[in-house]
C-alpha cells in the first residue's frame, strides 16, 4: 500500500485513491517509522492557564496595572513560571502566592503596590519593591533556592524579607543571591 504524508502525518493511500496532495484526507493514522522526519509526532503545545492575564512564551503573567487591581490573593499555577506585574497603585493588595510555581518574578511598580504578603516557592524568586510603601507585609523566600528582593522605595519592606539560609544571603533590608550560598542552588 502506498503512503501519503501531509503535515507530519503519514496516511494510507488506497489503490483507487486519486486525491491530489492538497485535497482533504481523513484522519486515519498508520504506524510510521519514527526516524522519518515527516513521521515525528508534534510536541505538546503550551497551554496558558486561564488564571493568567496572558502568557509570554511559557511564563504565566498576571498584569495588575489598574489602581487597586488584583485585590484578592494572586495564586501562581502549579508547575509554571510566574510573573506578577503590580504596576497600579494599591495593586496586589491581597498578597501573592508563588509556592507552587517553578520560578517567580514580582514587580511592585506603583505606590502602595504589593500590600499583602508575598510567598515564594522553592525555585528562584525575584521581587522588586522600588516604590513608596511597597511590599508592606514582607516577602517570604526562606524556601527559595535563590532569592533577590530589592527594597529601595521609601517605606518599602516595613516587614523585612525572610531570606533563604541563616541570613547568609540577606542584604538589609532585602535579599541577594550573589554572593552567597543562595546563588546557583536551583536545579
Amino acid at each position: 500500500m502506498d503512503r501519503m504524508c501531509l503535515d507530519g502525518w503519514c496516511l494510507p493511500r488506497g489503490p483507487d485513491d486519486a486525491r491530489p496532495p492538497d485535497a482533504p484526507i481523513d484522519a486515519r493514522i498508520i504506524d510510521a517509522d519514527p526516524s522519518e522526519p515527516d513521521a515525528m509526532p508534534m510536541p505538546d503545545a503550551f497551554v496558558c492557564p486561564n488564571v493568567c492575564s496572558r502568557c509570554d512564551l511559557d511564563v504565566c503573567v498576571f498584569s495588575c496595572v489598574a489602581a487597586g487591581s488584583c485585590g484578592a490573593l494572586v495564586i501562581c499555577p502549579v508547575g509554571y513560571q510566574c510573573k506578577v506585574e503590580c504596576d497600579g497603585s494599591d495593586s496586589c493588595g491581597g498578597g501573592i502566592d508563588c509556592r507552587d510555581a517553578t520560578s517567580c518574578e514580582v514587580r511592585c511598580g506603583a505606590n502602595n503596590a504589593c500590600g499583602g504578603a508575598i510567598t515564594c516557592g522553592s525555585g528562584p524568586c525575584t521581587v522588586g519593591c522600588g516604590v513608596t510603601a511597597s511590599c508592606a507585609m514582607g516577602v517570604d523566600c526562606s524556601d527559595a533556592c535563590e532569592c533577590d528582593v530589592t527594597c529601595t522605595g521609601p517605606g518599602s519592606c516595613t516587614i523585612p524579607p525572610s531570606c533563604p539560609g541563616p541570613g547568609a544571603c540577606s542584604l538589609s533590608p532585602g535579599c541577594t543571591s550573589t554572593p552567597g550560598p543562595c546563588h546557583g542552588g536551583c536545579p
